[in-house]
């Protein structure tokens, strides 16, 4: 079964929050090009400015014409810097609005499809209720996480359950508590999602180990 997930921030944004992104991301790539535009403009003013002036007139402030080009560049990049090419930028801006929410929601489809056709006694194992699947996978990217192998796909499952319980009992004590133990209110999501991952970690490594000894 192909369970490769993770929790993603994203995941969990509200539709208006997940928009805005997308218009951000859309209006820096505006930007870019009124940049690139700009640096164009300013390259093309140089070399016309360079192409009326002989050669004598070049040699007195140290050119030739030969360096009319490297010049316009160097000017235009300090009027309007770029980087990259603008299919790059592009190309990104394509991966972030249409390839990967496209991705994601295919995987999160999956997932929700594999996950209900567990049973209920494997659905416990892996600390989950069938009704709190559609849940479970609105806060699931589809990417694995970099500790993760094809054997531990479950193990994700495990960190989001976890990360739960965690959040909810660190959310319950009060901001004494909270400084006794060195963490503020605004902390314990990190704080909670880290002894998550932790919990699970060895006990995949463990599995590894067991796997390897085994071969």
């Amino acid at each position: 079964m192909d369970l490769e997930l993770t929790t993603d921030s994203r995941a969990t944004m509200p539709a208006s929050v997940a928009s805005v992104d997308g218009f951000a991301r859309i209006a820096a790539f505006g930007r870019s090009l009124v940049t690139r535009w700009r640096h164009a403009a300013r390259k093309h003013q140089v070399l016309q400015e360079l192409a009326v002036l002989n050669e004598r007139m070049l040699a007195d402030v140290g050119l030739t014409r030969g360096d009319s080009e490297r010049v316009a560049e160097l000017t235009a990049q300090a009027y309007a810097p770029i980087d990259g090419t603008l299919f790059q930028e592009f190309q990104s801006l394509v991966q972030d609005l249409v390839v990967r929410p496209v991705g994601r929601f295919a995987r999160r489809r999956r997932a929700y499809h594999n996950l209900m056709a567990l049973d209920d006694r494997m659905l416990r194992d892996i600390g989950l209720t069938r009704d709190e699947i559609p849940a479970v996978v609105k806060t699931l990217t589809g990417d694995a996480p970099a500790w993760s192998s094809d054997a531990e796909e479950v193990s994700t499952i495990r960190v989001w359950n976890r990360y739960r319980a965690a959040a909810k009992e660190l959310g319950q004590l009060d901001n004494h508590m909270l400084a006794d133990i060195g963490i503020v209110r605004g902390d314990i999501d990190w704080v909670a999602e880290e002894l998550a991952i932790r919990s699970v970690r060895p006990a995949a490594n463990a599995n590894n180990s067991s796997a390897h000894r085994a071969a």
